[in-house]
C-alpha cells in the first residue's frame, strides 16, 4: 500500500493542508511549523494513536478548543480513508443548559461512512492487511508496520516476547532435555518448579546457602572445642612416668605397712580414680555449654541488630515522606496565592472588557450636517446613497467590535475557571497532606522506638555472655574427688599409724602426685574434645557432598537455561536473521537469578535497542518490520516517523526495503514554512 496524498483541517496547528506524496515523502521546515503534527494525523489515521502510544485526543484540536472537528483523509493507491474526530455540548432536557462534552470519531472508506467506529476499524485493518488473528492479542501489528520504535522501543517486553515465541515457535522442555542428557538429573526439580529456572535456581542457592551457614556453624563449635590446648607431650609424659613411679613407691609402702593388700584402700582407690575422670568429663560439658550458650546469645543480637536498623531505616524513609508532606504543603499555599493573584488580575480584565462592551454598545451613529450635500432649491440631500453606506459601515464596526470583545470576555471566563479548578487541586493536596502528615509522624516515633528497643535488649544480652566457669555438678565432683581422696588417705593413715615414718612418706608422695594428676587431668580433657571434634568433621564432610549437589544442580540449571535460549536464538535467527540479536533474559544481581526480558540489539552490534543512536534506532525498526512481513507474507504499509535528520542522506537513500517512508526534517535555513521535499 501506498499514500499517494493526505489532506489535513484543523488538527492541532495545522488549520489545513494538503500534500501529494511520493516513495521518499520528507516534510522540511522550521520548528514548531506543523512537520510533526502532519506525520502525527497520518500515523493517527491509520492506527487511532500518536507515535508514543498514546491517545490525547484533546490535544488534536488547535488552541484545544472543545467543539473543534478534526478531519484527515488518506488517499492511497488501493483505497481512500477519511477520519473526522469533533465534540460538542448537547442541551439538557428542562432546562435547556450544555451538558458534559461528547465527542465521536467518524470513519469514511472510499466514500462510504460507517455506522460503528469497530466495523470501520475491522475494514481498514483488513485494507491495510493486518487484520491478522493474533494469540498475542495485546500486539498492534499495524504499528509493528508503519513504526520504527515500535518493536524495539514502544512494546512492553511481555508483549513482544509473546509475538516472538508466536511467530518462531516455542522451545520445549523436551528439546532441551534431549540437547544434553546431562540435564535429565535436575527433570524432577525443574517440573517441580513449572520448568521456570529462575525460581528453580532460587530454591536451590537457599539450599547452598543454607548449608554453607550450617558447615560455618560447626565449623565454629570445631574452632572452639580446638582452643583447648593439650598439655606439652615432655610434661605429659613426665607426669605418667612420675604417677607410675609414684603409685609404685605408695604400693611398697602401703604392703610395708599392711604386710598384705588392704581391699579398703583399694576400692578408695579406685573410687578415686573413678571420680576423678567423672570430674575430667564435667569440666568438658561446661566448656561446651558455655560455648553453646554464647553462641545462642550471640545469634539473638544478630537478630536484634538487623531489627534495630530494618527499623531505623523506616524511620527514616518516613522522615523523608514527612519533609515531602511538609514541603507540599508551603509549595501549595504558596502556588495558590500565585494563581488567587492571577485570578484577580483575569477578573479586573474581564471587567474592563464588559465596561468597554457597554461603552462601545451605547455609542450612536452622528453624522455632522456639513456631509450632507442639499438641493438648494427643493432641499432634497442629494448624497442620500453615500450617506446610508457611512452609516452600514458605522455600525457594521460597531457589530464587529462587540463581537470581538464577546469573544475575549469568553476567554478570560474559560482561564479564570481553568485557574480556580487548578487552586482546588492544589487545596485538596494540601489537605491530603495534612491529613496524613500525624499518621507519618506517629509511624516515625513507633519505628524508632522499635529500633531504641531492640538497641537496649542487645546491651542486655551482651552482659549476658559469659566465660567458661564450674557447673553444680563440676563443682559437686571436686568435692566428691576431695571427699574420695581424703577417704583414701584416712585409710592409708589408719592402716599406717604406727609406722608414722612411712606414712609421712606416702603423704608427702601423694602430695607430690597432685600436680602431676593434674596435668593427667587435663589431657583427659583434651582428649575428649578432640573426639567431639573429629566426630562433627565428620559430618562437615557429609553436608560438604549434599553442598557439590546442589552446586552441581545450579551448574544444571543455568545449562538448561543456555540451552534452551540458544535453541530460541537459532529460531529467532531463521525470522530476523543474524544481524540483530534478542535479548530474552537477564541477571538480575540484586536477587541472584534470572529475570524474563526482552528486546533486540541495533542492527550488527551488541548494543541494546534503546541504548542505540537515532539513525541506529530508525535502520533496526525498519529491518525488524521487514523480517515480520516477509515471515508472515504481509504487503507493504508506509514507514512513517520522525526526525529523519537522525540519517544522513544517503543512508536514507539506501534503507532496504520497498516500502513507502514518510518522515520529516528540521531546515529552517532553506525553508521558512512547512515543505514537502523528495530523498
Amino acid at each position: 500500500m501506498e499514500l499517494k496524498k493526505v489532506i489535513i483541517e484543523n488538527f492541532r496547528n495545522i488549520l489545513h493542508a494538503e500534500f501529494d506524496l511520493t516513495s521518499r515523502s520528507i516534510f522540511a521546515g522550521p520548528n514548531r511549523e506543523g512537520k510533526t503534527n502532519t506525520i502525527l494525523a497520518i500515523y493517527w489515521a491509520l492506527t487511532d494513536l500518536l507515535l508514543d502510544g498514546s491517545s490525547d485526543y484533546q490535544s488534536f484540536k488547535p488552541g484545544y478548543i472543545e467543539e473543534a472537528e478534526v478531519s484527515v483523509e488518506l488517499v492511497c493507491d488501493t483505497f481512500t480513508l477519511k477520519k473526522v474526530y469533533k465534540g460538542w455540548r448537547p442541551r439538557q432536557q428542562g432546562s435547556g443548559d450544555l451538558g458534559d462534552l461528547k465527542h465521536t470519531t467518524d470513519y469514511w472508506i472510499d466514500g462510504t461512512k460507517y455506522k460503528s467506529q469497530s466495523e470501520a476499524k475491522k475494514t481498514l485493518l483488513k485494507l491495510l492487511g493486518t487484520d491478522r488473528q493474533l494469540d498475542t492479542s495485546d500486539f498492534n501489528l499495524t504499528r509493528a508496520l508503519i513504526d520504527p520504535y515500535y518493536i524495539g522501543q514502544e512494546c512492553d517486553y511481555k508483549t513482544l516476547r509473546s509475538f516472538i515465541v508466536e511467530i518462531i515457535g516455542d522451545v520445549s522442555n523436551e528439546d532441551v532435555f534431549a540437547a544434553d542428557p546431562a540435564l535429565l538429573t535436575i527433570r524432577d526439580l525443574m517440573s517441580r518448579y513449572q520448568y521456570d529456572p529462575g525460581l528453580a535456581q532460587k530454591f536451590v542457592k537457599q539450599q547452598v546457602a543454607a548449608v554453607k551457614k550450617d558447615i560455618e556453624a560447626s565449623e565454629q563449635q570445631i574452632k572452639g572445642l580446638e582452643s583447648v590446648q593439650d598439655i606439652d607431650a615432655t610434661l605429659l609424659k613426665e607426669a605418667q612416668e612420675s604417677i607410675t613411679q609414684i603409685d609404685k613407691q605408695i604400693a611398697g609402702l602401703q604392703v610395708q605397712l599392711s604386710g598384705r593388700d588392704n581391699p579398703q584402700i583399694n576400692e578408695a582407690k579406685l573410687k578415686l580414680s573413678d571420680m576423678t575422670l567423672k570430674l575430667a568429663e564435667s569440666r568438658t560439658q561446661d566448656m561446651e555449654a558455655v560455648q553453646e550458650h554464647n553462641r545462642q546469645i550471640e545469634a539473638e543480637i544478630s537478630r536484634l541488630q538487623k531489627v534495630q536498623q530494618d527499623a531505623t531505616w523506616q524511620a527514616q524513609d518516613l522522615i523523608r515522606r514527612k519533609i515531602s508532606a511538609e514541603n507540599a504543603i508551603l509549595g501549595n499555599d504558596q502556588k495558590i496565592t500565585s494563581l488567587k493573584q492571577q485570578i484577580e488580575e483575569l477578573e479586573s480584565r474581564r471587567q474592563e472588557r464588559l465596561k468597554e462592551y457597554h461603552t462601545r454598545e451605547a455609542e450612536e451613529y452622528t453624522l455632522p450636517e456639513s456631509q450632507k450635500e442639499v438641493c438648494p432649491n427643493c432641499g432634497y440631500v442629494l448624497n442620500q446613497d453615500t450617506l446610508d453606506t457611512y452609516r452600514n459601515q458605522w455600525e457594521t464596526n460597531k457589530q464587529r467590535d462587540l463581537d470581538y470583545i464577546v469573544r475575549q470576555g469568553k476567554q478570560l471566563n474559560n482561564d479564570i475557571e481553568n485557574l480556580k479548578f487548578k487552586a482546588d487541586e492544589l487545596r485538596k493536596g494540601k489537605a491530603n497532606a495534612e491529613e496524613n502528615l500525624p499518621l507519618i509522624k506517629q509511624q516515625i516515633r513507633e519505628f524508632e522506638k522499635d529500633a531504641q528497643q531492640a538497641l537496649d535488649s542487645v546491651g542486655r544480652l551482651r552482659k549476658q555472655l559469659t566465660n567458661i566457669v564450674d557447673s553444680e555438678q563440676t563443682t559437686a565432683l571436686k568435692e566428691a574427688v576431695k571427699a574420695a581422696q581424703d577417704s583414701y588417705d584416712n585409710l592409708i593413715k589408719a592402716q599406717q599409724a604406727s609406722m608414722a615414718d612411712v606414712q609421712a612418706e606416702i603423704q608427702r608422695l601423694n602430695a607430690e602426685a597432685l600436680q602431676y594428676r593434674s596435668v593427667l587431668d587435663d589431657h583427659g580433657a583434651y582428649v575428649a574434645t578432640q573426639k567431639k571434634a573429629a566426630a562433627m568433621r565428620f559430618q562437615i564432610k557429609t553436608k560438604e557432598d549434599t553442598l557439590i549437589d546442589f552446586e552441581q544442580q545450579s551448574i544444571l540449571i543455568d545449562r538448561f537455561l543456555e540451552i534452551k535460549l540458544g535453541l530460541f536464538q537459532r529460531r529467532i535467527s531463521n525470522v530476523f536473521g543474524d544481524r540483530v540479536q534478542f535479548t530474552l533474559i537477564k541477571y538480575n544481581l540484586k536477587k541472584g537469578s534470572w529475570d524474563e526480558v526482552c528486546y533486540p540489539s541495533v542492527l550488527d552490534k551488541n548494543t541494546p535497542f534503546e541504548d542505540g543512536s537515532g539513525s541506529e534506532k530508525i535502520l533496526t525498526g525498519i529491518y525488524l518490520a521487514e523480517c515480520v512481513k516477509r515471515h508472515l507474507g504481509l504487503g507493504d504499509l508506509p514507514y512513517i516517523f520522525d526526525e529523519c535528520d537522525k540519517l544522513d542522506t544517503a543512508s536514507l537513500a539506501a534503507i532496504p526495503t520497498q516500502a513507502q517512508i514518510i518522515t520529516t526534517k528540521v531546515d529552517d535555513v532553506n525553508y521558512n514554512k512547512v515543505t514537502l521535499i523528495t530523498a
